[in-house]
Protein backbone atom coordinates (compact mmCIF):
# COMPACT_ATOMS: atom_id res chain seq x y z
CA UNK A 1 0.00 0.00 0.00
CA UNK A 2 2.88 2.47 0.75
CA UNK A 3 4.64 1.69 -2.57
CA UNK A 4 1.20 2.29 -4.34
CA UNK A 5 0.88 5.85 -2.34
CA UNK A 6 4.42 6.65 -3.16
CA UNK A 7 4.32 5.69 -6.66
CA UNK A 8 1.12 8.30 -7.26
CA UNK A 9 2.92 10.59 -5.54
CA UNK A 10 5.68 10.82 -8.17
CA UNK A 11 2.88 10.46 -10.87
CA UNK A 12 1.06 13.49 -10.12
CA UNK A 13 1.42 16.41 -11.81
CA UNK A 14 3.42 18.94 -11.04
CA UNK A 15 2.60 22.65 -11.51
CA UNK A 16 3.04 22.74 -15.61
CA UNK A 17 3.79 26.40 -15.72
CA UNK A 18 5.87 27.13 -12.65
CA UNK A 19 7.30 30.69 -11.89
CA UNK A 20 9.83 31.66 -14.42
CA UNK A 21 13.75 30.70 -13.74
CA UNK A 22 14.30 35.04 -14.43
CA UNK A 23 13.25 37.50 -12.68
CA UNK A 24 12.53 40.90 -13.82
CA UNK A 25 12.59 44.49 -13.25
CA UNK A 26 10.16 46.96 -15.03
CA UNK A 27 9.52 50.40 -15.16
CA UNK A 28 6.19 51.20 -17.06
CA UNK A 29 5.23 54.78 -18.15
CA UNK A 30 1.54 55.51 -17.70
CA UNK A 31 -0.66 53.00 -15.31
CA UNK A 32 0.23 49.67 -16.37
CA UNK A 33 0.65 46.48 -14.31
CA UNK A 34 3.50 44.20 -15.12
CA UNK A 35 3.82 40.50 -14.43
CA UNK A 36 5.60 37.54 -15.64
CA UNK A 37 5.33 33.92 -15.55
CA UNK A 38 5.57 30.92 -17.29
CA UNK A 39 3.02 30.08 -19.86
CA UNK A 40 3.17 26.93 -21.60
CA UNK A 41 6.99 26.70 -21.57
CA UNK A 42 7.41 30.15 -22.57
CA UNK A 43 8.37 33.44 -20.79
CA UNK A 44 4.84 35.54 -20.51
CA UNK A 45 4.86 39.50 -19.62
CA UNK A 46 1.53 40.45 -18.91
CA UNK A 47 0.88 44.34 -19.43
CA UNK A 48 -2.13 45.62 -18.86
CA UNK A 49 -3.66 49.66 -18.21
CA UNK A 50 -2.74 52.75 -19.65
CA UNK A 51 -5.36 52.87 -22.03
CA UNK A 52 -3.60 51.34 -25.37
CA UNK A 53 -0.07 53.73 -25.16
CA UNK A 54 2.74 53.06 -23.48
CA UNK A 55 6.17 52.43 -23.20
CA UNK A 56 8.58 49.80 -20.96
CA UNK A 57 11.82 48.85 -19.74
CA UNK A 58 12.25 45.86 -18.60
CA UNK A 59 15.95 44.00 -17.30
CA UNK A 60 16.61 40.45 -15.73
CA UNK A 61 17.18 40.58 -11.99
CA UNK A 62 18.35 36.89 -11.83
CA UNK A 63 17.98 33.74 -13.34
CA UNK A 64 18.45 32.46 -16.45
CA UNK A 65 17.95 35.06 -19.79
CA UNK A 66 15.06 34.37 -21.50
CA UNK A 67 15.44 33.85 -25.79
CA UNK A 68 12.10 34.03 -26.28
CA UNK A 69 8.94 35.98 -25.08
CA UNK A 70 5.39 36.41 -25.47
CA UNK A 71 4.04 40.27 -24.95
CA UNK A 72 0.40 40.01 -24.10
CA UNK A 73 -1.63 42.68 -23.56
CA UNK A 74 -4.93 42.24 -22.16
CA UNK A 75 -7.65 44.35 -23.32
CA UNK A 76 -6.13 45.82 -26.85
CA UNK A 77 -8.03 45.20 -29.95
CA UNK A 78 -5.66 46.44 -32.60
CA UNK A 79 -1.61 46.95 -32.31
CA UNK A 80 -0.82 49.79 -34.85
CA UNK A 81 3.09 50.08 -33.34
CA UNK A 82 4.96 47.98 -31.40
CA UNK A 83 8.75 49.05 -31.37
CA UNK A 84 11.14 46.91 -29.01
CA UNK A 85 15.19 47.05 -28.51
CA UNK A 86 16.60 44.10 -27.75
CA UNK A 87 20.15 43.57 -26.55
CA UNK A 88 21.65 44.74 -30.02
CA UNK A 89 18.86 44.32 -32.06
CA UNK A 90 16.06 47.39 -32.99
CA UNK A 91 12.43 46.32 -34.84
CA UNK A 92 8.96 46.41 -35.16
CA UNK A 93 5.64 45.13 -35.77
CA UNK A 94 1.82 45.57 -35.98
CA UNK A 95 -0.67 43.29 -35.50
CA UNK A 96 -1.29 40.75 -38.07
CA UNK A 97 2.46 40.67 -39.00
CA UNK A 98 5.85 39.24 -38.72
CA UNK A 99 9.07 41.09 -39.06
CA UNK A 100 12.73 39.85 -38.95
CA UNK A 101 15.66 42.11 -37.65
CA UNK A 102 19.44 42.35 -37.46
CA UNK A 103 21.87 44.26 -36.20
CA UNK A 104 21.73 46.56 -39.77
CA UNK A 105 17.96 46.81 -39.69
CA UNK A 106 15.29 44.53 -41.46
CA UNK A 107 16.81 41.61 -42.45
CA UNK A 108 15.91 38.11 -43.71
CA UNK A 109 14.51 34.95 -42.01
CA UNK A 110 17.81 33.56 -41.71
CA UNK A 111 19.80 36.49 -40.85
CA UNK A 112 17.24 37.78 -38.02
CA UNK A 113 18.58 38.11 -35.25
CA UNK A 114 15.33 39.15 -33.61
CA UNK A 115 11.57 37.89 -34.89
CA UNK A 116 8.66 39.90 -33.96
CA UNK A 117 5.28 38.22 -34.44
CA UNK A 118 2.13 40.12 -33.57
CA UNK A 119 -1.13 38.14 -33.35
CA UNK A 120 -4.64 38.34 -32.23
CA UNK A 121 -5.86 36.06 -29.20
CA UNK A 122 -8.21 35.39 -26.93
CA UNK A 123 -9.77 39.44 -25.94
CA UNK A 124 -6.04 40.33 -25.66
CA UNK A 125 -3.30 41.06 -28.21
CA UNK A 126 0.60 39.34 -28.03
CA UNK A 127 3.65 39.78 -29.41
CA UNK A 128 6.14 36.96 -29.87
CA UNK A 129 9.87 38.20 -29.07
CA UNK A 130 12.50 35.85 -30.32
CA UNK A 131 16.34 36.40 -30.01
CA UNK A 132 18.85 34.50 -31.33
CA UNK A 133 20.76 35.74 -28.73
CA UNK A 134 19.63 36.06 -25.22
CA UNK A 135 19.29 39.88 -24.07
CA UNK A 136 19.35 40.99 -20.52
CA UNK A 137 17.47 44.53 -21.28
CA UNK A 138 14.36 45.43 -23.66
CA UNK A 139 13.18 48.89 -24.41
CA UNK A 140 9.43 48.70 -25.71
CA UNK A 141 6.61 51.17 -26.96
CA UNK A 142 3.43 50.49 -28.23
CA UNK A 143 0.28 52.03 -29.90
CA UNK A 144 -3.45 50.08 -30.02
CA UNK A 145 -4.82 52.21 -32.34
CA UNK A 146 -3.63 55.80 -33.65
CA UNK A 147 -6.63 58.24 -33.67
CA UNK A 148 -7.71 60.16 -36.50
Amino acid sequence: MIAFVVALAFLADPDPDPEPGAKFEAKLARAEKFVAKVEKGATLWLITGGGGIGEASVKVSSGEVPKKVVVRFPGLTNLEMFKIKAGDATGNVRLGGTSYWGAGGMATKDAATLTLTARAGKDCVEVVVETKTAAKEWTFAWVNEYRK
